[in-house]
């Protein structure tokens, strides 16, 4: 079997840089962990918002704002 059906080209050199980012992510230490939260009233209280104004609140606006 020959090799003459393959081409060889060097990375562009922009990707020498992508290798670099993606060998030093490889030394962070992530930690991932699952939580539960009971949003039962802050439901409710969004849905007697919109009763009230006729407006749709963002349950995800709300949530990240907490976390902020």
């Amino acid at each position: 079997m020959t090799h003459d059906t393959f081409v060889f080209k060097e990375f562009p050199r922009i990707r020498h840089g992508y290798i670099d980012v993606l060998r030093e992510g490889q030394h962070k230490r992530f930690i991932h962990g699952l939580f539960e939260v009971d949003v039962t009233d802050v439901r409710m209280r969004l849905g007697e918002y919109k009763t009230r104004t006729g407006e749709t609140p963002s349950f995800t606006a709300f949530v990240i704002h907490c976390l902020g």
